[in-house]
């Protein structure tokens, strides 16, 4: 069984980075036209060399080259994160459910938000954002593939008053980063819940008992 690749962010990133830096460091009009790719090497030996690495890339198997998304916020940060990794696998994310291999049921995305400290005046002086996912795998006839599974992520932060709107940002932030390790954390779940299931599926019945000859 093949398994299709979805593609790390820290990949995007990394290229992003060097594309920023060569652009910025490197003069338009200069006359050596190695120095970029020169200057391109250096950043990314230097990255190795202070523990930078790339994470694993998470396969998922070839049933599930077209998915229909049930449930869940439309324009949830979660949503529009976990259509793009599947897109850039190469697997369909497809608009209706009778065009699907497999139809991944989002029950439960949800982030909440409580008051951890408070100041002297009375004023929250942290928060814990709790991030909640819960999802299941169905096949084409919408059996079971994978049971309901949850997930959490915890994020703190220190609130001030006197930065509404920077704490807001970093805020939004924070949700989308714990989306973001949600989502991988399912489809790594994902791949190795399928994996086991397709080996299990594979191997013969050593206890069943031998036919009778005739």
């Amino acid at each position: 069984m093949n398994y299709k690749k979805v593609t790390s962010d820290e990949e995007r990133v990394t290229k992003n980075i060097f594309k920023v830096f060569s652009l910025s460091l490197v003069p338009r009009s200069s006359s050596l036209p190695s120095c970029r790719s020169i200057l391109v090497l250096a950043l990314s030996l230097a990255m190795t060399g202070c523990g930078f690495h790339l994470r694993g890339q998470v396969e998922l198997p070839e049933s599930l080259q077209a998915i229909y998304i049930k449930g869940g916020m439309p324009d949830s940060p979660m949503r529009n994160i976990l259509r793009q990794k599947l897109i850039s696998s190469g697997v369909e994310v497809v608009q209706q459910q009778q065009a699907a291999t497999a139809t991944l049921v989002i029950i439960k995305d949800e982030t909440t938000r409580r008051e951890v400290s408070l100041n002297a005046a009375g004023q929250p002086n942290e928060y814990e954002l709790k991030y909640q996912l819960s999802y299941q795998l169905l096949d084409q006839a919408s059996n079971t593939l994978i049971p309901a599974q949850s997930l959490s992520q915890l994020r703190t932060y220190q609130y001030d008053p006197n930065q509404v709107l920077a704490k807001e940002e970093e805020e939004r932030q924070l949700k989308t980063k714990m989306a973001l390790s949600a989502v991988n954390q399912m489809l790594r779940q994902i791949s190795t819940r399928l994996r086991k299931r397709e080996q299990a599926q594979s191997k013969p019945d050593r206890l069943a008992p031998d036919k009778p000859t005739q």
